[in-house]
């Protein structure tokens, strides 16, 4: 008989991940599709894949309607470094957060229905982004 424990660390951590400050952004386009704006660089570990599912899930979109920015920080913000586990586990927590607010912000606007069809989804971003810009940051 035997028992084993095990412990896995995300990102940073303690107190590292606070003074990293990481930002993420997910924007809804008034062509209902949405956008990924997160620093964290795609070197063949799947990056792009699993961030643009994570906000598709979160929306209740399909995967085809994500999509995700260049990782260049004078286009979009600052996610930390790219690390381990890290980018999955806390940026794409961030990325879910940020696209549960997009969420929000068109429910409570009226612009979000209990159906995320991709047609009824575009003219809701349209008129919403016309009004308050449905752009959402969400930080560590």
């Amino acid at each position: 008989m035997g028992i084993a424990a095990f412990l896995h660390g995300a990102g940073f951590t303690g107190s590292g991940e606070r003074y990293l400050n990481s930002l993420v952004g997910v924007e809804a386009g008034t062509d209902g599709n949405v956008r990924v704006l997160a620093s964290s660089a795609e070197f063949g570990q799947g990056t792009n894949t699993v961030l643009c599912q994570i906000a598709a899930e979160a929306l209740g979109l399909p995967y085809e309607s994500v999509a995700i920015a260049q990782p260049d920080t004078t286009v979009v913000p600052n996610s930390g470094p790219t690390v381990a586990s890290r980018t999955a586990m806390i940026v794409g927590k961030l990325v879910q957060s940020a696209a549960k607010g997009i969420k929000e912000t068109l429910t409570k606007t009226g612009c979000w229905a209990t159906t995320t069809l991709r047609n009824n989804f575009a003219r809701r971003a349209s008129s919403t982004s016309r009004r308050m810009g449905a752009e959402v940051l969400c930080a560590v």
